[in-house]
């Protein structure tokens, strides 16, 4: 699908964000031709529509998308040296502080 927003990670220059036409949420690296992570349209609790803005919290650890389903959400992921395996888009609520771990929406 097309990308509709794209925002650069504030704090490492070789890190960005991209949402697209259909509601998908990727992460991304300057060093790799794929995603580090992506969040499709059709995983639960992803947008339904189109993502046209992307913007980061000053540190990094926070990416708030807006999208024709007229929502926002709120996304957190885990932090370089936390975690093992595949990084992982996935909602996060209130109660999860810190929501190290995932990429989920606060």
């Amino acid at each position: 699908n097309e990308v509709t927003a794209l925002a650069m990670h504030p704090q490492h220059e070789t890190l960005f964000a991209s949402g697209d036409y259909a509601g998908a949420l990727s992460y991304w690296s300057t060093n790799s031709e794929n995603p580090v992570a992506h969040r499709a349209a059709t995983e639960h609790d992803s947008h339904q529509a189109c993502i046209w803005s992307l913007e980061w919290h000053p540190l990094g650890h926070l990416l708030c998308s807006a999208s024709n389903d007229h929502t926002c959400k709120f996304w957190c992921r885990n932090r370089p040296g936390e975690g093992i395996g595949e990084p992982v888009i996935a909602p996060a609520t209130a109660a999860e502080g810190a929501g190290r771990g995932t990429w989920g929406d606060r």
